[in-house]
């Protein structure tokens, strides 16, 4: 499951405070746990089995360590409330610097009069101060379920939990998340203006390039730069590079000019291009023709031709949509939420084969690695795609065997539906029920959609598509800010995610009515950060637009971006493949090996393995937060173009 998707629903923490060098006992099982930030305030948790949100608010969150046993219930065996003005811990990783008195921070260093922290199972050691009155009422409350000590300003707080647990926290101001992971949150209740300026100063934009397409810009809020590609990968693969994009300096009438090659480079007032194809990739900008269009499709799919070859070449050659689309609207009304993420060595790589090589989903550590994929799906950010459960998708996955420590890579090729379930807004605690109906999203679109069934919601939470619920606040503060701006002073944006969409965990919840699994063996995470809409969690039906259609309006789903993929292949598809599959067959639409198929259709996919591994292959890159998206419009003197319309 997901531990972050937006700001209420990344998580509660908790944390026990005892006297100086006095380990106390871990919490009991099924413990309770209550901790009241100040301004400035930190804390860190950790949990050995999985962080599941429970509630959440702008100024408070609980969260639960997940029980070893996932039917459990929860029990409370005890109560434990902390003020968090207690003398400032710091970690790395859960580890805890036992002799430094002062201790640096992901975001500013804070001294503290500490001398010895420590950290034992679900216990927190407090650095004490040496005042003598602190000393001896830290000790006079070590046996008691509420334990409060004096601290200075910004304290910083790290609690290990044991399954079970559940935790909550409030702050005076306003909750902010600092990281994140499956078993480990840090959040910051926000300072106040006097202590802000100490945060941690936002690095410079990278610039990600493509040849001959517009330039996809990655932003800003991914906090660590990928890792190269494992140097077992093939060094011959050719790095993708770039096109510049137009400098700030514009002429008073901008008027074309061309670039290397002849190349047409995008400027202010171009022309719209004069025809269109539905079913071949372009960006937002004709290099060749010097017009635009008004959506884009992400990545140019011929970045990953070294890897997998033509894309479409499985099903006639079109490199937009496929002949197993969820329907004719897809490629029509819908067209414009074709996208395409190429991630790759050279190009938004991934991180290092080893180092991020889980999911999200239960119980599965990756034994390979994805090294590059190429992946289509279909999302139109905001309401238009998030009332549809279903949508298409194709994946290419260049996959290396951990076993050999990633020299031994093959192809995974598969594709048809996703079911990605059930709607939260914000989080896991927050269902809307699609209740059905039609919706007219103006400009001559208007679209009815089918009522949740009662095989909703899964047990496990996923899959999902998580979005942003409406609210005049939160409306207004979308407005005041960019969706390139991370935490952009609103309820919800934390590092520009807005929609976000999971598919199955791989446990046939979602099924057919005969039984038929959907997506047992292909799992994929992604989002958009700047989606056109806010859901209204009172009437689905209602149309919360930010600012479509407004000069400079950057909320138009064009900020996209692939966190996770993963893949499973097992032997039995070659039996006497000795650790790896090749075969060529089809799936049904929701990608299980059918027999019987001659040809590409709705129900028969191509499913091709050449040289997998058997296993399941998987990367992330979540820099901390399932954050990293990249722009795909092009933006003049700082402001967006203008050119793109909804749906894109």
């Amino acid at each position: 499951m997901k531990v972050y998707r937006y700001v209420l629903a990344l998580l509660t923490l908790a944390v026990l405070i005892v006297p100086q060098a006095t380990p106390v006992q871990s919490a009991p099982l099924s413990a309770e746990i209550t901790i009241n930030l100040q301004p400035g305030d930190t804390v860190t948790i950790n949990c050995p089995t999985r962080l599941i949100p429970k509630s959440a608010s702008y100024t408070r969150v609980m969260l639960l360590c997940r029980p070893t046993d996932a039917t459990a219930k929860d029990t409370v065996a005890s109560t434990v409330v902390a003020d968090a003005t207690a003398t400032t811990i710091a970690t790395a990783d859960a580890t805890v610097t036992t002799t430094a008195t002062t201790v640096a921070t992901a975001d500013a260093t804070v001294t503290t009069t500490a001398t010895t922290v420590a950290i034992v199972d679900a216990t927190v050691t407090s650095a004490a101060s040496a005042d003598a009155t602190a000393a001896s009422k830290a000790a006079a409350v070590a046996t008691a379920t509420a334990t409060q000590l004096l601290a200075p300003t910004a304290s910083q707080h790290v609690a290990d939990l044991n399954p079970s647990d559940v935790l909550t926290i409030n702050c005076s101001t306003r909750l902010m998340p600092k990281s994140a992971s499956k078993t480990k949150v840090k959040l910051l209740c926000r300072p106040v203006a006097a202590i802000a300026t100490a945060t941690a100063t936002r690095p410079a934009e990278p610039t990600v390039t493509q040849p001959s397409v517009p330039t996809a810009t990655k932003m800003s809020m991914a906090t660590a730069t990928p890792a190269s590609a494992p140097t077992a990968v093939d060094q011959s693969t050719p790095t993708a590079t770039e096109m510049s994009m137009p400098t700030a300096t514009q002429q008073s009438v901008p008027t074309a000019t061309k670039g290397a090659g002849g190349l047409i480079q995008p400027y202010a007032n171009a022309p719209a291009c004069p025809s269109h194809s539905s079913n071949a990739w372009h960006g937002i900008w004709d290099y060749q023709r010097g017009c635009h269009y008004d959506h884009t499709h992400g990545d140019d799919p011929s970045l990953a031709n070294s890897y997998f070859g033509t894309f479409g070449a499985l099903w006639g050659g079109s490199t937009i949509s496929y002949p197993f689309n969820s329907g004719p609207m897809e490629n029509t009304m819908k067209h414009g939420g074709y996208k395409i993420s190429v991630r790759m060595p050279g190009y938004h790589p991934f991180p290092k084969c080893g180092t991020e090589d889980n999911t999200d989903i239960t119980g599965d550590h990756s034994d390979n690695c994805v090294v590059a994929a190429r992946v289509e799906y279909h999302v139109v950010g905001g309401l238009m795609d998030i009332i549809v459960r279903t949508h298409s998708f194709f994946a290419e996955m260049y996959v290396c065997s951990g076993a050999s420590n990633y020299t031994q890579c093959g192809i995974v090729r598969t594709g048809g539906l996703v079911d990605y379930g059930q709607l939260q807004a914000p989080h896991y605690n927050a269902r809307i029920v699609r209740p059905g109906g039609t919706i007219d999203f103006g400009d001559g679109m208007t679209m009815t959609y089918s009522a949740d069934g009662p095989e909703l919601p899964s047990r496990s939470g996923e899959p999902y598509v998580f979005s942003i619920p409406y609210s005049a606040e939160d409306l207004a503060s979308f407005r005041r800010n960019s969706p390139r701006e991370p935490g952009a002073n609103n309820s919800y944006s934390f590092k520009a995610t807005i929609d976000q969409w999971s598919t199955n965990d791989w446990d046939c919840e979602l099924k057919d009515p005969d039984g038929t699994c959907h997506n047992l063996y292909t799992h994929f995470l992604f989002q958009v950060g700047d989606a056109w809409n806010l859901v209204d969690a009172q009437n689905l039906n209602n149309v919360h637009w930010i600012c479509k259609g407004e000069p400079g309006c950057e909320y138009d789903g064009s900020l996209i971006g692939m966190n996770e993929i993963a893949v499973r292949v097992l032997q039995a598809w070659q039996p006497n493949g000795n650790g790896f599959v090749t075969f060529k067959g089809y799936t049904d639409k929701w990608g299980n090996p059918k027999t019987g198929c001659t040809s590409v259709s709705a129900d028969c996919v191509p499913f091709v393995l050449e040289h997998a591994p058997v296993g399941v292959a998987a990367s992330r890159s979540d820099n901390l937060c399932e954050c990293e998206v990249y722009e795909y419009d092009v933006y003049f003197k700082g402001k967006p173009s203008g050119w793109i319309k909804h749906p894109n």
